[in-house]
């Protein structure tokens, strides 16, 4: 299944004040300013790629509501884990085209990473 991991967030008020004030351009140091501006495109990228990272989840919502019986899901969900049900039941007939666009979604999502 998809990973979730917490949200990158980011305290970046003294840049931002920083930048925004033109006091940057003060700091005499040529190396902390250099390296305080490519901390903040590396925050720029990495709230990016969580953006696109959401929105490849929401796209594969409609596939797992296919795949995955939400009701008979939440029944199989509890405090200690997934457990199957008793009997198996049926799987919707569109599960197998969906079962293949999924995988599909994943690589995507993981190439995104990496």
């Amino acid at each position: 299944m998809l990973i979730r991991t917490n949200r990158f967030q980011t305290a970046d008020g003294t840049i931002t004040q920083l930048k925004s004030s033109g006091s940057l351009r003060l700091i005499r140091n040529v190396q902390s300013a250099d390296s305080m501006m490519s901390y903040q495109k590396l925050v720029e990228i990495i709230m990016l790629n969580q953006d696109d990272d959401r929105l490849e989840r929401r796209a594969a919502d409609p596939l797992l509501s296919h795949i995955f019986n939400p009701f008979i899901f939440d029944k199989m969900v509890a405090i200690d884990g997934i457990h199957r049900p008793d009997n198996n039941p049926p799987c919707d007939p569109m599960t197998q085209i969906y079962s293949r666009i999924l995988p599909m979604i994943l690589a995507r999502s993981k190439a995104a990473i990496s």
